[in-house]
């Protein structure tokens, strides 16, 4: 975290930094749950926010930055959700889709983005539905689908983009339906579909096609 506050102006620096923090904060037992908190702690999140707005040109940075986001925000627990929270407060829903719309053409990018999204966007209570709100607002769902579209041979973007969608649409509420009723306008339904017909074999395409197709029915 201090290389990435120290080396601002330097991409490369700042690419090798998200990748640490990315690595440090894998894995979902108690010590790994811990070194997420403490990543949070040390002002990792401000850290990757400021890091994908100083760079938005560099594939290599916008990547590593959302799989370090996806890392620390993975968990449905209290303390996940309030990393997701403390996420969304420097702007890290935003840095996320902006980072798909900007590299639409680099699978890992766009893979990597969905999967922050999709942790980010995690809970049903009124932060969680606001986290929601803020990433259609930031036109995730049109750079979710198009990224469904435009690298349907990748299972890693077809799952993750899936799982994405699912946790931006879900929910009972008015807003909810909105941005089903957007998701679907975008092409998402037929998207989902392509993927399902894409990659018969793969266990995380068909779970999270199968749910986005369920959820937009009709």
């Amino acid at each position: 975290v201090g290389a990435l506050r120290a080396n601002v102006a330097h991409p490369s620096v700042q690419a090798q930094a998200c990748w640490a923090v990315r690595s440090v904060c894998a894995g979902t037992d108690a010590a790994g749950r811990a070194r997420k908190q403490h990543a949070v702690e040390c002002g990792a999140l401000a850290a990757l926010a400021a890091a994908m707005r100083a760079h938005p040109a560099h594939a290599a940075v916008q990547e590593a930055a959302c799989r370090a986001l996806a890392n620390i925000c993975n968990g449905d627990d209290d303390a996940g959700l309030a990393r997701a929270q403390q996420a969304d407060g420097v702007g890290a829903l935003e840095a996320a889709a902006r980072a798909m719309h900007a590299h639409a053409d680099v699978a890992a990018v766009q893979d990597a983005a969905c999967r922050a999204l999709a942790n980010m966007c995690v809970g049903s209570g009124h932060a969680g539905r606001a986290r929601k709100q803020r990433a259609a607002g930031a036109h995730a769902l049109e750079a979710i689908t198009a990224a469904m579209d435009r690298h349907a041979s990748s299972a890693a973007v077809a799952e993750n983009a899936c799982m994405a969608l699912n946790n931006i649409c879900v929910g009972a509420d008015a807003e909810a339906d909105a941005r089903r009723a957007a998701a679907v306008s975008a092409g998402a339904r037929i998207a989902a579909a392509t993927l399902q017909r894409a990659h018969p074999t793969h266990a995380g395409v068909k779970r999270w096609s199968a749910v986005v197709l369920g959820m937009l029915h009709g």
